[in-house]
């Protein structure tokens, strides 16, 4: 009973959260909504306006030139990847060491597809909606080992993730984050 009751009370304080950072961010969503349809080229005309033309036979012409811009600054963030170097630096630091971390890194980056992470985050910033997620899991090997491996996953749908208050432009202060998944009531209970 008692692990039910403190199974409840997280359940609720997590509620709780959650709904008041979909509260503070409900202006900043239905902005980005308004980007994205703007970057798909919907969202050019008013709804009345582009109705009144349809009635008369009228063309609503939309040129869109966002996704150029777009690209051009994902294809600059493709010539110029990120990277992760360890250098040994300090009385105790090893080259050897350093060495075996880049490794290490190289292989959790190709392992996980870092490069499609990295561009997926990067298009949600740089376009439509304006701000872009990617995650660092830790998993079991396996299910009788205590050994992790670290993993990278991209979050494709920005609009998933709720991140509490936070003054670090990359969000790394925020106490709280919430990543939702729509599922069937069926796969949720056989999950």
């Amino acid at each position: 009973d008692d692990d039910e009751e403190e199974e409840a009370a997280l359940l609720r304080r997590a509620r709780k959260r959650l709904a008041r950072i979909a509260s503070d961010e409900s202006d900043n969503r239905k902005l980005g909504l308004d980007d994205l349809r703007h970057e798909t080229g919907e969202g050019q005309w008013p709804q009345d306006v582009a109705a009144q033309r349809n009635f008369d036979k009228r063309p609503c012409l939309t040129l869109n030139k966002l996704p150029t811009f777009v690209n051009q600054v994902l294809n600059d963030a493709r010539q110029n990847r990120p990277g992760i170097h360890f250098s040994p630096v300090g009385e105790r630091a090893d080259k050897q060491v350093a060495q075996m971390l880049d490794g290490m890194t190289r292989a959790i980056w190709r392992n996980s597809d870092g490069d499609t992470m990295v561009d997926t985050a990067m298009h949600n910033s740089a376009g439509a909606p304006g701000w872009g997620y990617a995650r660092v899991l830790c998993d079991y090997e396996s299910e009788d080992s205590f050994n992790q491996e670290i993993r990278l996953q991209r979050i494709t749908n920005p609009f998933s993730v709720y991140l509490g208050k936070h003054k670090d432009l990359t969000g790394a202060d925020a106490k709280h984050a919430f990543i939702t998944d729509d599922m069937d009531r069926e796969d949720f209970e056989d999950e």
